[in-house]
């Protein structure tokens, strides 16, 4: 079943989103985890777009079937959404 009734965003400003865990960046883990809950879009707002979408860029099977949007501020709130952060973690 997808959702496809309920938008996701991440936030994803700050070094945090790239901080490694167990070699997996959060925001790499976040991508797979809603891959698994059949998100198929999720929008991406960062000020660093340039750096985020190139440590995106390396292909995964763990989250192929998620489409990025990127964007530089939050979006207009249209409908259900889910928004997750990105920078919870400070190592």
């Amino acid at each position: 079943m997808e959702h496809n009734d309920c938008d996701v965003i991440i936030l994803a400003d700050g070094p945090a989103a790239l901080t490694q865990l167990c070699g997996i960046s959060v925001i790499e883990r976040l991508l797979r985890i809603l891959q698994r809950l059949n998100i198929r879009s999720v929008t991406i707002v960062s000020e660093a777009q340039d750096v985020i979408s190139a440590h995106l860029a390396t292909p995964s099977w763990a989250r192929a079937e998620v489409a990025l949007n990127f964007a530089g501020a939050l979006p207009p709130i249209r409908k259900r959404t889910l928004v997750v952060s990105a920078a919870c973690y400070d190592a």
